[in-house]
């Protein structure tokens, strides 16, 4: 049986694990610039007025995502190696998009059917935070799409995601069935 949980669980562990060794090659920018297995979005992800860099792999390609925040608007240092939320046999990356607080990461299923997730992320007190997680579902065989949200996670993406886990069976999921 299929479980996105532990698949997510283990993958942030190794993320976290290999960024914290200080590996040159893998907290150089450069090696992600066109690079066809990642995409980079560029935006003020601290508001700092200095762009920032946001990697991640490709659908399909992978499941990192890295931060590098701008130091002058020519060099970039990472300070966040963890995942894009795709998972092997289900939701794959679709896009990061900056928002007012900080970015949205979309994931599609890209098989049959229609299911999204957005994770919203806000940068606080130097700190990667993610604060919401909407999914969006919809049934055509039995006319509904379904919108749940989880308010007020406040997990730091430097954190277990074990401990994500934890935070996410105790919290309320609000869901709204809705008539095609």
């Amino acid at each position: 049986m299929y479980d996105k949980n532990y698949e997510i669980s283990t993958k942030l562990e190794t993320k976290k694990n290999n960024a914290s060794e200080n590996n040159i090659a893998s907290n150089n920018i450069n090696q992600y610039l066109n690079n066809k297995d990642y995409f980079i979005k560029t935006f003020d992800i601290n508001k700092d007025g200095i762009k920032d860099k946001i990697v991640s792999n490709n659908p399909y390609q992978g499941d990192e995502l890295l931060i590098f925040l701008g130091e002058d608007g020519i060099n970039f240092r990472l300070v966040l190696k963890t995942i894009n939320f795709s998972a092997d046999g289900g939701n794959q990356i679709s896009d990061i998009i900056e928002t007012e607080e900080g970015f949205n990461i979309t994931t599609l299923f890209p098989d049959r059917g229609s299911y999204e997730e957005n994770y919203h992320i806000v940068f606080k007190n130097n700190t990667f935070i993610l604060k919401t997680l909407e999914t969006f579902s919809t049934s055509w065989q039995d006319g509904y799409k379904e919108t749940c949200t989880i308010t007020d996670i406040d997990f730091n993406l430097n954190k277990s995601i074990h401990e994500l886990l934890s935070i996410l069976s105790k919290r309320d999921k609000n869901c709204v069935k809705a008539k095609l």
